[in-house]
């Protein structure tokens, strides 16, 4: 897996991935601003007025679930939009298919809560953890999950293997399909 090729295609399928998770994490917010503040350029939740913010950020975690959960456990078995477009699979490291705990592991608890740098989903679990507890995200937490992004990031090139932390933490692999 650790050849450059490989290693290219994998960062353009994450390309994709980003933007049109981006997107789809977006749009319910995107939706809201444009109701309550007659543009759809406010994508702050902290802007929003209650509850407005809390509604908006559950609604984008959910469209965030489905794209990073669903579309890889249930539509393309193994593969998001740009791993499909790129020929890539996300397997289990005996080269089983992924299941919903699996993906979860992986996905959920820690690219999305660990790997903050990763998808745009992180924000908005912070900005809704601001909204519930009105408890700021100290820069020192986001920095430390930078860290953690980077970490995983240079653990898929310069690993034998090329398994970055969430692949390791989840018994995962991406191979070429």
């Amino acid at each position: 897996m650790n050849d450059r090729r490989v290693l290219m295609r994998r960062f353009i399928a994450y390309l994709v991935d980003w933007y049109v998770g981006s997107l789809a994490v977006a749009f319910p917010i995107a939706l809201f601003s444009q109701k309550l503040f007659g543009k759809s350029t406010v994508l702050n939740l902290i802007k929003f007025p209650e509850p407005y913010g809390v509604i908006a950020g559950f609604l984008s975690i959910i469209c965030g679930l489905f794209y990073f959960v669903v579309v890889p456990v249930w539509i393309w078995k193994g593969q998001t939009l740009g791993k499909h477009i790129l020929h890539l699979k996300i397997v289990r490291n005996n080269n089983a298919d992924i299941n919903i705990q699996t993906i979860v592991i992986r996905e959920v608890l820690v690219i999305m809560l660990f790997e903050e740098g990763m998808y745009s989903i992180s924000a908005i679990l912070q900005q809704i953890f601001t909204l519930l507890t009105h408890i700021q995200v100290v820069k020192t937490v986001v920095t430390i999950f930078w860290v953690i992004t980077i970490v995983s990031s240079l653990l898929v090139v310069f690993s034998k293997n090329a398994q970055s932390l969430h692949d390791r933490i989840a018994h995962t692999k991406v191979i070429r399909v």
